[in-house]
């Protein structure tokens, strides 16, 4: 399955081109942007409301992840809709809130989408990061989609109740409010990187990929922790030409 945008005269695509980049938009760009840094979370314990989601949104089909400011909570945003994932306890609840403030925010405005059959031997988040890293170029990134069955997979909501100044990696895990779901149709949103000085930006130290789940009927919403896909899962990278 592949999507596409719809198709405009020459003339009009041209006005809109124009129009976006006198407003400073990238709207028909799908180039990944930071707002401040995940290891400055730990080196100089920000977790203040460092980006105003509602800028964020001013541009078209906008995919993006973050913690919620003070650490309690998740954003995922999915084509401009804002998810708001927090947990107190074992209980989770997922709002949808525009007006949302991130500790950091990674991001891109993605228009269209081109599909890719997972093979079958890619079944879990692991196999999932390499494949991806196979289809990008150096020093590149890129969103990505993936929709499929979650035979199981494990998420997880920041609960965070400390100061900032005593935060640490030991009480970022602890923090953790670990959930799953089992055999449902989700859909992952993630952000890929191939370059080395990524580390500590939007990923962790070690890793190529920072993902966030959604179940189709939006009732889970969180980081993805693990994750088990049944055969016949769809990638989808940005549309390029």
């Amino acid at each position: 399955m592949v999507l596409y945008v719809s198709c405009f005269m020459r003339k009009q695509i041209s006005c809109v081109i124009l129009a976006l980049a006198s407003s400073g938009l990238s709207a028909l760009s799908s180039e990944v942007h930071v707002i401040g840094e995940m290891r400055r979370m730990f080196t100089a314990h920000d977790i203040g409301p460092n980006v105003d989601l509602r800028t964020v949104l001013k541009e078209p089909h906008m995919y993006a992840l973050g913690p919620v400011a003070g650490l309690n909570g998740e954003i995922t945003v999915v084509d401009g809709q804002a998810y708001v994932s927090k947990a107190d306890g074992t209980e989770a609840a997922v709002t949808i809130d525009p007006a949302v403030k991130a500790i950091f925010l990674v991001y891109a405005s993605v228009a269209a989408w081109r599909s890719i059959d997972i093979p079958t031997n890619v079944a879990n988040e692991a196999d999932l990061a390499a494949f991806i890293h196979t289809l990008l170029p150096a020093k590149t990134r890129s969103a990505f989609l993936v929709r499929g069955t979650s035979v199981r997979a494990s998420y997880h909501i920041q609960n965070y109740l400390g100061r900032a100044e005593d935060l640490t990696h030991e009480a970022h895990d602890k923090s953790k409010v670990l959930r799953e779901i089992s055999n449902a149709p989700v859909q992952l949103v993630g952000f890929a990187t191939t370059r080395e000085d990524d580390g500590g930006t939007f990923v962790h130290q070690g890793q190529t990929t920072h993902i966030h789940l959604i179940s189709d009927d939006q009732k889970s919403v969180g980081h993805l922790e693990s994750i088990t896909l049944a055969p016949g899962a769809k990638l989808f990278l940005p549309k390029t030409d």
